[in-house]
């Protein structure tokens, strides 16, 4: 039986330590809810676009199966791309920097042009991307 995945995306803001000096409780408030993701995991701020970008693995998180991609919300939660950048596999920690978006996937880091969307390079190897733990300590 295939699961079909679906969640929704939560975005809260959390009070600052400043505001929890001042005497006021510290607590999240919920901005907005966004939904219709597959299976979504990590997702990264890119203050120079001014837009979220959101990781969904699929299916099967650890499968080579292409059904991962990246979504684009803008600053509102409103969904601005639902599957911008796709092929990927099970993609996971984002991060944005420079014009690029680097994505750990199943045994690969892909680097993407955020202009475009598309793949700019892709690292494979042992410890590369979500498919094997990078964290060796003896």
């Amino acid at each position: 039986m295939k699961k079909i995945h679906s969640a929704a995306l939560l975005f809260g803001i959390s009070v600052s330590a400043s505001c929890a000096a001042s005497g006021a409780s510290a607590g999240a408030t919920e901005l907005w809810r966004t939904t219709g993701f597959s299976s979504p995991e990590s997702v990264e701020w890119d203050a120079a676009a001014g837009v979220f970008y959101v990781s969904n693995m699929g299916a099967d998180p650890t499968a080579k199966d292409g059904d991962g991609y990246i979504s684009i919300l803008g600053a509102d939660g409103v969904v601005v791309a639902a599957k911008w950048a796709t092929g990927l596999d099970g993609p996971k920690g984002l991060a944005a920097v420079g014009g690029k978006l680097y994505a750990a996937d199943v045994g690969q880091l892909v680097e993407i042009d955020t202009a475009t969307g598309g793949r700019r390079q892709t690292l494979s190897g042992p410890g590369l991307g979500s498919a094997e733990r990078c964290d060796r300590r003896a």
